[in-house]
């Protein structure tokens, strides 16, 4: 098993450090959009959404794409991660905790959780085969659902 902590950058940023890989990796989700950027090593992909009203991402370098992701429901906190390799369920463990569940073949593969209820930093564990262009997918995702959650209950 693998963990990777995510400390924000700072109080109300959308912005997250990663702890815990052996090169450098950064989180970022753009301020007015649902979109943003994950570093990692020194490689930088974008996270793009295919339309304000779609449930489609897609990060990519340019044109050439990496992960895919769509979220299954309006109306649930759930998304489907795929890259040619590998197929992920990313959901939240329950209708009102924060933590997520990422499942593969419908099997507990790692879990995303805040530090503790009132933490903005966020603890990911998740088995040695999932790619950690992946994990940083799933938090990305987790921490948008994060912050769609701060701004309804605001």
């Amino acid at each position: 098993m693998k963990t990777l902590t995510f400390k924000p950058r700072s109080i109300f940023s959308s912005h997250w450090r990663v702890i815990g890989l052996g090169e450098f990796a950064d989180i970022w989700i753009k301020p007015m959009r649902e979109e943003g950027t994950i570093v990692l090593g020194g490689t930088e992909y974008e996270v793009d959404k295919h339309g304000v009203t779609s449930g489609y991402w897609a990060v990519r370098i340019g044109d050439e794409f990496f992960v895919d992701a769509q979220k299954v429901s309006a109306f649930k906190r759930t998304f489907e991660i795929g890259t040619p390799e590998i197929d992920l369920v990313i959901k939240a463990q329950s209708t009102f905790r924060r933590a997520y569940e990422m499942e593969q073949n419908g099997l507990l593969v790692g879990t995303i959780k805040p530090r503790h209820a009132f933490s903005r930093k966020a603890v990911l564990t998740c088995e040695d085969h999932i790619p950690e262009l992946v994990q940083l997918t799933c938090f990305w995702f987790a921490a948008l659902m994060w912050r769609r959650q701060a701004r309804n209950s605001s």
